[in-house]
């Protein structure tokens, strides 16, 4: 109103600023392409990052939304509406929704507070320092968003529910082919057989069936950053449990079978496997099993084993 009164100079024009104002509009709905384009670097900044978040809420199935504007209204109530707005028709427009039969649309209260926000510019959304990049980024910040929004409870629940990833690889053959390059890349640094390497990268990923964040060697973080938090069995006191251990993650299967060599040749506990010499198996099996790389007193064992189904490798 303060603004209304600002365009008065003197109340003979009152009655004529008030139908200007409060009259019937004559103006058109403008494009999302023309909402777009009015909107500020910070604002579009801020417009794609929480598209991308919306969208990775919607992978997941997330709560009881069914169009794109309900789960930005959910996830996000406090963001200006046109903003939303556009959020969601972005997204309808990338990959469209089916629309339900009942229109989702502003309620009269975020028409009032759009009106007033039009009125008093509120401090642009400070968009996040850089877009997430790997799948993990975006999964914890994700992750993190709609703990807040909804807790522990609801947000483990619809994790859960979330259908499980393809496994990149096929089968074991599909395995030892997509793998072997590096592994002979590897054991030739290492000065170790390239088969035992496969060998336990086969063991600890089940032939690349089950593996997070890249990691097909099994090796736990050790108190550094970025791990990811991974649900495994060690023996303890001669008994197997259940336990939950933070395990390091890459960018590529293949860097943690780089980052393999890198850790084995840190620990000196692993000297023994590394003077076995290249030739002798047997001999790099039985360093690695006292070695403690596995807390399985099987370990050994179970790489033997593995071995022989594993072809000679040039």
């Amino acid at each position: 109103m303060a603004g209304l009164m600002n365009q008065i100079d003197n109340k003979s024009d009152l009655l004529t600023a008030i139908r200007k104002a409060f009259g019937p509009s004559t103006g058109q709905t403008q494009s999302l392409q023309q909402r777009i384009e009015a909107l500020t670097q910070s604002q579009l900044e801020t417009v794609m990052t929480y598209a991308q978040l919306v969208k990775m809420a919607q992978s997941y199935s997330f709560g009881n939304a069914q169009t794109y504007q309900q789960l930005v209204n959910e996830m996000y109530p406090n963001m200006q509406f046109s903003l939303r707005s556009i959020v969601a028709d972005l997204l309808q427009d990338a990959e469209p929704l089916e629309v339900p039969d009942t229109p989702v649309g502003p309620t009269p209260r975020e028409l009032s507070k759009e009106y007033y926000d039009s009125l008093t510019p509120l401090p642009p959304i400070k968009p996040a320092k850089r877009y997430p990049e790997t799948d993990a980024e975006i999964s914890e910040l994700l992750t993190n968003l709609m703990r807040e929004s909804y807790g522990d409870e609801r947000t483990d629940k619809a994790i859960k529910a979330k259908p499980k990833a393809t496994a990149p690889f096929k089968d074991k053959e599909a395995f030892l082919a997509a793998m072997t390059p590096v592994a002979k890349e590897v054991a030739a640094d290492l000065g170790v057989s390239p088969r035992v390497i496969l060998a336990q990268a086969g063991l600890e990923s089940g032939w690349g069936s089950k593996f997070k964040g890249n990691n097909l060697m099994g090796i736990k973080s050790h108190g550094e950053k970025g791990g990811v938090d991974v649900v495994t069995h060690e023996v303890v006191g001669g008994k197997k449990r259940k336990v939950t251990d933070s395990f390091k993650q890459y960018d590529t299967p293949e860097d943690s079978i780089r980052g393999y060599g890198k850790f084995i040749k840190a620990n000196s506990r692993y000297r023994h496997f590394l003077r076995a010499g290249a030739e002798n198996e047997e001999a790099q099996i039985s360093a690695l099993s006292t070695s403690g790389y596995a807390t399985d007193t099987m370990y050994g064992s179970k790489l033997a084993n593995i071995l022989k189904g594993i072809p000679k490798v040039d």
